[in-house]
């Protein structure tokens, strides 16, 4: 256990942060305690690593204590629990990593745990993914009670979920780069020409009910089953919108390679429109697929990919 002992202290504020290219291709996963003067710390791992206890003697914090979500992929949760004599931070860990703590002066004083990233980058590195932004010219999708347009809003999140895996060291492929519709063959020989490890749609719910509204992830081939089971579950602890549940999708015509479903929000639900005009909610969601994408790919599923075989049912 590493300790840094010091006097009394308020920590006024705890944040966390993502910083890209920080240490390493991946980048840090940083959290930051912000307090009244540099905190005192003793610092300790249990679980192989992935619970992190970071023990603040002396310290006091001015917010409820209590569970902060996370979910960027390697930090998952900080529980903060007040003691009689200290705080503690414990901070859960999705794979372990190595750690650097640093602290620095002023108003606030803070308290760095500077976390790698790069187990992540060692799971995505040379990972094949295609993105398949529904729609496109013509074919607006789904629209909004007031002017959202299906197409713009998944082209948008497919954008930043390919900034999101390419940092982390995918090799990631659109089936468009513009406003434009290929046709669904053209969308299907790509698959076959590319070999990606997982194909995954990017669509909206739609209903003639308002209210209706949530996400859902489906799968579009067998393969995609599990796939679309840990993206949704990402999904899950990530997005404050109603759950829809997941399932089986229609069939894209696509064997040997997982095919999945993912609509982030439903579009003609009024309050879900507001929730797509926010850049915020896009990058949390575009975050949560990228988690879901990462984590099933750790499991070992997904690396070895046969050659795709396309069909085409009804003589598409």
């Amino acid at each position: 256990m590493d300790a840094f002992l010091r006097g009394p202290v308020t920590v006024t504020n705890i944040r966390h942060a993502v910083r890209s290219g920080a240490v390493g291709p991946a980048g840090l996963s940083v959290l930051v305690v912000e307090a009244t003067s540099p905190p005192c710390y003793l610092l300790g791992t249990e679980k192989g690593g992935r619970r992190v206890l970071l023990h603040l003697p002396g310290a006091r914090i001015r917010f409820p204590a209590g569970l902060l979500p996370v979910h960027a992929g390697l930090l998952e949760t900080v529980t903060i629990k007040e003691e009689k004599d200290r705080l503690i931070l414990e901070l859960s860990l999705v794979h372990p990593t190595r750690l650097n703590l640093c602290r620095t002066d002023g108003l606030p004083a803070l308290l760095r745990v500077e976390m790698n990233r790069e187990p992540l980058y060692r799971i995505m590195r040379g990972r094949r993914i295609l993105l398949d932004p529904a729609h496109g010219g013509e074919e607006a999708g789904g629209k909004g009670p007031v002017d959202l347009r299906e197409k713009d809003k998944v082209f948008a999140l497919a954008l930043l979920l390919r900034r999101l895996l390419v940092e982390l060291g995918a090799t990631v492929y659109l089936t468009r780069e513009a406003d434009r519709n290929p046709p669904l063959s053209v969308r299907r020989t790509l698959v076959h020409q590319l070999q990606p490890e997982a194909v995954i749609l990017l669509h909206l719910g739609r209903f003639a009910e308002a209210a209706r509204g949530g996400f859902r992830t489906a799968w579009a081939n067998e393969e995609g089953r599990s796939l679309a089971a840990t993206i949704h579950d990402a999904l899950t602890r990530t997005l404050p919108l109603p759950d829809r549940g997941w399932g089986m999708g229609p069939p894209w015509g696509i064997r040997g390679i997982p095919v999945v479903v993912v609509e982030v929000a439903t579009i003609t639900n009024p309050v879900e429109e507001g929730w797509l005009r926010s850049g915020t909610f896009l990058r949390r969601a575009a975050r949560a697929i990228a988690n879901g994408l990462k984590d099933y790919l750790a499991r070992g599923e997904g690396r070895e990919t046969t050659a795709a075989s396309i069909s085409f049912p009804g003589g598409q």
